[in-house]
C-alpha cells in the first residue's frame, strides 16, 4: 500500500501546485517517507509484469497520468523504481 501513499499523498490531484514535477514530488517522498517497503512493492508487482492496462488502474484514481509525461504506466513503474534506487 505504499504506492497508494505516494500516489494518494504526494501525486494528489493537485500535486502541480506543490512540485515543480512529477519526480520532484517523488523526490519529497523519498526524503519523508520510508522507501524500502515501496522498493518492495514495486519488486514485487513488476515480478508479475502486469500489463498496460492493470498499470493504468494502478494510476487511475492518483492526480498523475504517466502518459501525460512521455510514459506508459508500465515504464513509468520501471522509471520510478529505477529513480528510487538511484
Amino acid at each position: 500500500m505504499t504506492l497508494a501513499l505516494l500516489l494518494g499523498r504526494y501525486l494528489h490531484p493537485d500535486w502541480s501546485r506543490d512540485y515543480a514535477s512529477a519526480w520532484n514530488a517523488i523526490d519529497a517522498f523519498r526524503v519523508g517517507e520510508n522507501v524500502a517497503p515501496l522498493l518492495a512493492e514495486l519488486r514485487e508487482l513488476l515480478a508479475r509484469e502486469p500489463g498496460e492496462e492493470a498499470a493504468c488502474e494502478i494510476m487511475r484514481d492518483s492526480g498523475y497520468w504517466p502518459p501525460g509525461d512521455g510514459y506508459t504506466c508500465v515504464g513509468w513503474l520501471h522509471a520510478l523504481d529505477q529513480h528510487l534506487r538511484a
